[in-house]
């Protein structure tokens, strides 16, 4: 019961200011003018949302191509690293028999052409 009290004079309250509050905007001349002035920044704060929300789209696109064109860049970038390393490998692999020849030739020269030392023969 005592809640229904409260908040009856909650309402009670809650109506006695907001009828104060539009009878001073509305009734006096002081009033008057500052809902003249509220609506008037309503309207500005209103006009300026509208266009934003116009804009909107275009940014929208526009942030669209910027990441186009940079994920294209990024792409090429990727091409180019992919070939350097392409063309990298096919230099080592090209290199490696001329290598393996070299290693071979050393091994022959080592092992075949050891002249005998007299000293140890004894």
């Amino acid at each position: 019961m005592s809640d229904e009290k409260n908040n009856s004079l909650n309402n009670f309250l809650t109506g006695a200011i907001v009828g104060a509050v539009v009878t001073f905007l509305f009734a006096t001349k002081t009033g008057r003018k500052i809902k003249d002035e509220l609506l008037e920044e309503g309207s500005r704060l209103i006009d300026a949302i509208s266009d934003e929300i116009d804009d909107a789209p275009q940014q929208v696109k526009d942030t669209k191509k910027e990441i186009k064109k940079e994920l294209a860049e990024k792409a090429d970038q990727v091409e180019d690293f992919k070939e350097g390393i392409r063309d990298s490998a096919q230099e080592i692999l090209r290199e490696v028999p001329e290598q393996a020849e070299n290693i071979q030739k050393k091994g022959r020269h080592f092992f075949f052409s050891k002249k005998s030392n007299p000293k140890n023969e004894s």
